[in-house]
Formats: structure tokens, C-alpha cells, sequence
């Protein structure tokens, strides 16, 4: 499945401490959206990959397990030359553009 060739690499990556990112591109209706969150029957990328992150904290076996773990996560869109935050849906005072 797509997680395992794509997700679960990010992930081992970001537990080693390197920053990751998940960049889908392509045309619309081109599944997108589906391979990155799908339905929930079917979760994608995103779903899967927070998921096990969030069960690797909670079951840290390790001898010294890590007390304090920060997760920080951006999602936007790049349409027509232009960001939108996902997360943020207010209407900005200033456009981010893409340069």
C-alpha cells in the first residue's frame, strides 16, 4: 500500500530527527486528497502515519523513553500560484504567494 512505501519512511525519518515533508502534486481529481487524508473507512497517508506516531509515543519501550515529544504539522495548498492554509480558513489581510 501506498503508506508503507511512502508514510512509513517520513516517519522513521522524522523520528530521527531530520524534518519531513509530504508534497502531492497533480491535477484536479487526480486523488490527491484521497491518497493523502482518504475516507474513513480507508484512511491515507496522513491519518495512518499520526496514528502510529501518537501509538510509538505512548508505547516508548525504550530503557530511557523520550518524556516530552513536540509534533508540529502545516498542511497548505498551492492553487493558482497562491497558499492557503488548511488549517487556518480565515480569510487573510495579506495573500501568501508563492515565489
Amino acid at each position: 500500500a501506498l503508506y508503507y512505501e511512502v508514510g512509513q519512511p517520513i516517519l522513521q525519518n522524522t523520528l530521527s530527527g531530520f524534518n519531513s515533508t509530504l508534497f502531492a502534486y497533480g491535477q484536479t481529481g487526480s486523488g490527491k486528497s484521497f491518497s493523502i487524508m482518504g475516507p474513513e473507512f480507508d484512511p491515507g497517508i496522513i491519518p495512518r502515519l499520526t496514528h502510529e506516531l501518537f501509538e510509538l509515543m505512548s508505547n516508548d519501550t525504550r530503557e530511557e523513553p523520550t518524556k516530552e515529544m513536540r509534533v508540529s504539522m502545516s498542511f497548505l495548498e498551492i492553487y493558482n500560484e497562491e497558499i492557503k492554509d488548511l488549517l487556518d480558513p480565515r480569510p487573510r489581510s495579506k495573500r501568501l504567494y508563492v515565489h
